[in-house]
Formats: C-alpha cells, sequence, structure tokens
C-alpha cells in the first residue's frame, strides 16, 4: 500500500494505518479486550456484554477505538484504541483483567520511523512468556487461509 493510497482511502484499516505511520497523530495506541478476562473463556453472551461495557468505559473516557478481530489460536474481538498513553492502557488492561495488552508507538515516514509493537505483560502470573518490542517494516497482508491474524473490516494483517 503506498502513501498516496493511504490517503486516499477512508477504510478503518486505512486509517489504523495512517495512525500506525503516524499520517494522524496521536500520543499512542493500544490494542486491547475486555472479553475473557483472567485468560478463562466465557459465553459468547458473557463477551458480548464485557465488550459493550468496555466500549462504553472508552467512550466516557474520551477515548476513540476501532473494533478488530483476531485469530491467536481462538477467535478474539480486540479493540484498537487511539491516543491513549502505555500507562493509561496498561490500568485499563488491569481493570479488565487482562494478562496483556499490546502498545504501539507510532511510527513516522517524515522521520523514516517505524512503529513499534509492545506486548506488554500485565500480571506475573500470565503464562506468556515476555516477548520483546517489534519493530514492524510492513503490515503483512493475509489470505483467508492464516492461522494467526488480526482483521478490521474486511482486511487481514499480521504483526511479523
Amino acid at each position: 500500500m503506498t502513501l498516496k493510497s493511504i490517503l486516499l482511502e477512508t477504510s478503518k484499516y486505512t486509517k489504523f494505518m495512517k495512525y500506525l505511520w503516524g499520517i494522524s497523530k496521536s500520543k499512542g495506541l493500544a490494542i486491547m479486550t475486555p472479553e475473557n478476562p483472567n485468560s478463562k473463556s466465557l459465553s459468547k453472551a458473557e463477551n458480548k456484554e464485557l465488550m459493550e461495557k468496555g466500549k462504553e468505559l472508552l467512550r466516557n473516557s474520551g477515548y476513540a477505538y476501532f473494533n478488530q478481530i483476531g485469530l491467536y489460536g481462538q477467535r478474539e474481538n480486540s479493540l484498537i484504541v487511539l491516543d491513549i498513553s502505555e500507562a493509561e492502557a496498561i490500568k485499563i488492561g488491569k481493570d479488565w483483567v487482562q494478562d496483556s495488552i499490546i502498545v504501539i508507538t507510532q511510527g513516522n515516514l517524515e522521520k523514516r520511523t517505524k512503529p513499534l509493537f509492545d506486548m506488554v505483560r500485565i500480571y506475573e502470573k500470565s503464562e506468556w512468556l515476555d516477548v520483546p518490542n517489534i519493530l514492524v517494516e510492513s503490515i503483512l497482508d493475509l489470505t483467508d487461509t492464516a492461522e494467526m491474524y488480526s482483521q478490521i473490516g474486511n482486511k487481514k494483517y499480521e504483526i511479523p
């Protein structure tokens, strides 16, 4: 996807790319979910209720967000929260009793800096291993056969 095409498109995925690469400014981005607290699978109805409450909390706190679907072993609904600091995202992640969140530092096309994705572990009891910062050169577009991916609207991508 070229810079020109990013600037001309209006899909949610393209808006995400604008934030990711610093075309639209933000103090920070986070990928997080209120679903399945404590890494315990809940029913679809329970997760739907948690998601509605989570979105309401974000709106009442003044945060904008995009919906995202992910497949990471199991299907998960998550949110890409805009203009949020790492500290604020961690606090919300703790309130939602999540093992981890992903914090994104924007890239900057003018300065030729790349976005930085960081999985932030919130609870020490989590079975997840610490994952180092990942400098992302490009977001990979995926086919329908991908086993692990994130999806905004109809557009699937992978954080390498």
